[in-house]
C-alpha cells in the first residue's frame, strides 16, 4: 500500500526527487500458521 504525503518536506539539494510517499506493509496473524505471515505472491498481483 502506498500512502501519498501531501505536506512532504521539499528536497533542498535539487538533484533528487522529493520523497512524498510512505510504503506501508500490512501483516496479519494467520490462525493456521505459527506467528505472522506475509503473502508476497498475493501482493505482486
Amino acid at each position: 500500500m502506498i500512502w501519498v504525503k501531501i505536506d512532504a518536506l521539499p528536497n533542498l539539494n535539487g538533484r533528487r526527487f522529493t520523497n512524498n510517499h510512505e510504503t506501508i506493509i500490512w501483516f496479519v496473524k494467520d490462525k493456521n500458521s505459527k506467528g505472522y505471515t506475509f503473502n508476497y505472491e498475493f501482493l505482486k498481483k
